[in-house]
């Protein structure tokens, strides 16, 4: 039973990542239909109600999303905060490698998309109008030969990173026991720094994080069980030595996924373990304090009970009124429970559930990610189609769903950006 269980969460994780192909006032909202089976399939709809009006602070009226499209396109669709919508841009995409498998797909400097397929070992790098639409950059795509290339894994889903201003990236291979960082140019250009790719010897990275500020590396053991047990920290090199980086402590710590708060000082973590990959649920988040000087964490860290396991957190990434992390979960039968809410008190690190959570009235997700302004949480269910909605972000922390989600073309990574 545990091992048809692991096999049958594999399988979802896949879709998730595309490996597999490859309150608001006057607002009310309701979910209908269901979201049972594997990564959550089923027919499940959003419907909304009422002078319904997006409260977020965010200064753009359109934000977008980036999907790979299996299809061989980064497919773009368009959140306009005026007309509370959520669509495709109806305008065809770059070119990509058709069935390249997904590795994963950041933004950075709000400007420039990058997308790493592992099937074709390459980075491809694209820059954003201000209408939203992709331009191929010059010199791209980019071959990954340097790091011994990047192997397939249906549990990475961080394995590809940027640093807080994005000036940074970072990808993990734990074939290799390498990290490789590039620097970001003021054009969208890769640049190898220094030293790269970095060997960590008898350590497989997986998961990567940065501290909230940028200037310590986190990353987690591979897992092909998505269980965590160990992590390495690193400090990251600035000026000439701008993305070198120096291994600071490694830690035997139940940690698979993490995020750095906005304030730099604590690291949230989750061990990954739920009942829908065969092990016994771990209902809790875990807070590891920063050290401030060289980025070692305090192990053990702070326990935090959650109602349901974690299976993915997404951190906000600005802290004007508050510092909030969302929790995603599965049950037993793979399918996606109601997403958690829980607020940071940036001085001790404590967690607090937000008024509201679990939102079950909500539509429940297995994945989320954050615009830049820290007002929109997006969201990703199902597999046939897969699809993104958004989630309006309230100064308290709570969640609505002022639009209705648009099915993706296919399954597969993507990303967020405002308006450059």
């Amino acid at each position: 039973m545990k091992l048809a269980k692991i096999v049958l969460a594999v399988a979802s994780l896949a879709w998730v990542l595309g490996l597999a192909g490859c309150s608001t006032k006057g607002c009310s909202t309701a979910v209908s239909g269901s979201t049972g089976g594997t990564g959550g399939t089923g027919s499940g709809s959003s419907t909304t109600s009422g002078t319904c009006t997006i409260t977020g602070t965010g200064s753009t009226s359109s934000i977008y999303a980036y999907a790979v499209d299996q299809a061989g396109t980064v497919d773009s669709y368009a959140l306009n905060t005026s007309a509370n919508t959520l669509a495709s841009t109806g305008v065809t995409g770059p070119t990509i490698a058709a069935n390249g498998g997904g590795v994963g797909m950041v933004v950075a400097q709000g400007q420039y998309v990058y997308v790493v397929l592992q099937i074709v070992q390459q980075i491809y790098g694209f820059s954003i109008s201000s209408t939203g639409t992709l331009t191929a950059l010059n010199g791209f795509p980019i071959p990954l030969s340097a790091i011994g290339g990047i192997p397939a894994d249906g549990f990475a889903q961080n394995s590809v990173i940027t640093n807080p201003a994005g000036t940074l990236l970072f990808i993990s291979s734990a074939t290799d026991e390498q990290i490789a960082v590039y620097q970001i140019g003021s054009d969208g250009s890769l640049t190898a720094a220094n030293g790269s790719p970095f060997a960590i010897p008898g350590f497989q990275p997986q998961n990567l994080a940065m501290d909230g500020l940028g200037r310590f590396l986190y990353a987690s053991e591979n897992s092909s069980t998505h269980a965590g047990t160990a992590a390495v920290a690193f400090s990251v090199g600035t000026g000439t030595s701008s993305g070198a980086l120096t291994i600071v402590g490694t830690y035997s710590a139940p940690i698979f996924e993490m995020r750095g708060d906005p304030s730099g000082n604590f690291l949230v973590g989750i061990s990954g373990d739920t009942v829908s990959q065969g092990y016994a649920d771990d209902d809790n988040l875990y807070v590891y304090s920063i050290n401030q000087t060289t980025g070692a964490l305090t192990v053990p860290g702070t326990k935090f009970t959650t109602t349901h396991a974690p299976y993915n957190i997404a951190m906000q990434p600005t802290s004007t009124t508050g510092e909030f992390v969302y929790s995603f979960s599965l049950n037993a039968s793979g399918a996606p429970n109601a997403v958690e809410a829980y607020q940071m008190d940036p001085t001790t690190g404590a967690l607090s559930a937000v008024q509201g959570s679990p939102f079950t009235s909500l539509q429940s997700a297995v994945w989320g990610q954050f615009d830049q302004s820290g007002s929109y949480l997006f969201y990703y269910f199902g597999t046939s189609p897969a699809n993104l909605g958004v989630f309006n972000v309230a100064t308290t922390g709570g969640l609505s769903q002022p639009v209705t989600p648009v099915a993706l073309a296919t399954t597969g990574y993507w990303a967020v950006s405002d308006t450059p």
